[in-house]
């Protein structure tokens, strides 16, 4: 039989393997977002980001996905708000630890709005 090493990198999100667990993050994927131009392409990458590990953006990104046959320069402007707080705090990280725990999220969408 051959050894398989663990894996670094899955569809765009960074697996890191501690003694407790693991902990995973999207920001070789949010480096990649921050680099398109397309409206439609934007919302794509940013509902995949959503869905894999940013949960607080999900209130924005499912607003701003209404308008993506026809995205006004308001759109635009909120979508450039959304991608500054992304790279804020690119590096967050979902931790799974090998015991049983509780896990709890905090967001604050509305600032996305601001």
């Amino acid at each position: 039989m051959k050894e398989i090493e663990e894996a670094d990198v899955i569809f765009g999100i960074r697996i890191k393997h501690e003694s407790n667990g693991i902990e995973i993050s999207q920001s070789l994927y949010i480096e990649k977002v921050l680099s398109q131009l397309e409206y439609s392409r934007v919302i794509d990458c940013l509902m995949y980001a959503m869905t894999c590990t940013r949960p607080d953006i999900a209130f924005a990104v499912g607003k701003l996905s209404r308008y993506t046959s026809n995205p006004s320069t308001q759109h635009w402007e909120a979508i450039q708000r959304g991608l500054k707080y992304l790279k804020k705090p690119m590096d967050y990280r979902l931790a799974y630890t090998y015991y049983p725990s509780v896990l709890e999220g905090y967001t604050q969408p509305s600032s996305l709005f601001q």
